[in-house]
């Protein structure tokens, strides 16, 4: 963003910045930078990223290595696709939520089963660390970012000049 972009964002007042869509903007860029990285790390290790999901115990065998192969680019796609103006946004935030919420359940399953494996939401080039309730309160706050990148701007109100009668 340009220094101009960002002193004007300076001065408006919080209800402006709802108003014209920029708290709107900078979740969804958030949102898309976070699973487009977390993609490029499962890309990278494909086989890691396999292991990861067999370590989770929800997957059968068989789909083990497609989900693992498959996953991260429909992750990259839906990052993309979120941050471009198109009609595919709420297409692509509601694919993401989906993932998130599956993610989500998936480390509840495994904090229920008390496995012990490392998250994988980076794939394996970058640990995010074991799963916890620290994992599951970090893809709750990435949901509230995405569900307010899903809040439209406001139109402006109408100001209406007051008649004056002599």
């Amino acid at each position: 963003m340009s220094s101009r972009v960002i002193e004007t964002m300076m001065q408006m007042r919080p209800r402006d910045l709802w108003r014209r869509g920029w708290v709107s903007a900078i979740c969804r860029l958030t949102i898309a930078a976070l699973f487009a990285f977390a993609a490029v790390g499962k890309v990278l290790d494909p086989e890691g990223f396999a292991e990861t999901i067999e370590a989770f115990q929800l997957v059968p065998g068989w789909a083990v290595n497609p989900t693992a192969i498959l996953l991260p680019w429909i992750e990259i796609v839906a990052a993309f696709t979120l941050v471009l103006p198109t009609q595919m946004r709420a297409a692509s935030a509601i694919i993401l939520g989906i993932l998130l919420s599956c993610f989500t359940l998936a480390m509840l399953w495994v904090i229920a089963k008390d496995i012990d494996t490392q998250c994988g939401c980076f794939g394996t080039t970058w640990t995010s660390g074991a799963i916890g309730w620290w994992s599951v309160s970090r893809n709750l706050l990435m949901l509230g970012i995405l569900i307010a990148a899903l809040i439209p701007p406001r139109p402006e109100p109408e100001r209406q000049l007051a008649k004056v009668t002599l």
